[in-house]
């Protein structure tokens, strides 16, 4: 993930003629509720976008699962 990542900031138009173009994406500043949302409509992660649509890092919907049980 972190050689995908360090691709994609060094140049994030090289990678657009093989990456998924249907992926959901949110800000890092996202609320739960949203991002719940969100992670109910797919099934792939959803990227975190910052304002120059740069990938921040994905969040899985297990990954979310696993956080949201760590609080109950």
């Amino acid at each position: 993930m972190e050689r995908l990542k360090e691709t994609l900031h060094k140049s994030p138009a090289g990678l657009k003629h093989v990456a998924r173009q249907d992926y959901a994406s949110v800000p890092p500043d996202t609320n739960l509720e949203d991002l719940i949302s969100h992670a109910a409509q797919t099934k792939i992660p959803i990227a975190v976008l910052d304002e120059g649509e740069r990938l921040l890092g994905v969040i899985s919907r297990s990954s979310l699962l696993e956080k949201l049980a760590e609080l109950i």
